[in-house]
């Protein structure tokens, strides 16, 4: 039932299967995408992540945590910015996650 309608919605919305990730190897096989950028010993990131799993009981979307200590090159982009929330490859937040608008751009997402 999930796969169909992943199915029905990727023959309408080709973008989400071009759309290339963030962090190399993050492939969806749903419709949204949200990618949690933190560090260790973070009490916002925490925060976040909570909010975004408790979201994510209610939508279906694929999560992923990205520790910004485990490449230099991230760490630099993001040190001052944790955590920090894209939604389907755009930045959606940034120190605090809001659940009511993460809901509201995950339904977005879905009925494009």
């Amino acid at each position: 039932m999930i796969f169909d309608l992943f199915f029905i919605n990727l023959v309408k919305n080709p973008r989400w299967a071009s759309k290339p990730p963030l962090v190399a190897g993050f492939q969806s096989t749903m419709g949204s995408k949200v990618q949690l950028y933190k560090k260790k010993e973070c009490c916002l990131c925490v925060v976040a992540r909570e909010i975004i799993l408790k979201v994510k009981k209610e939508i279906l979307f694929e999560f992923q945590e990205v520790d910004i200590e485990s490449r230099d090159e991230l760490y630099e982009r993001f040190k001052e910015e944790v955590p920090v929330v894209f939604v389907n490859g755009e930045r959606a937040f940034v120190h605090r996650v809001s659940e009511k608008k993460l809901r509201r751009i995950l339904r977005t997402h879905q009925r494009k």
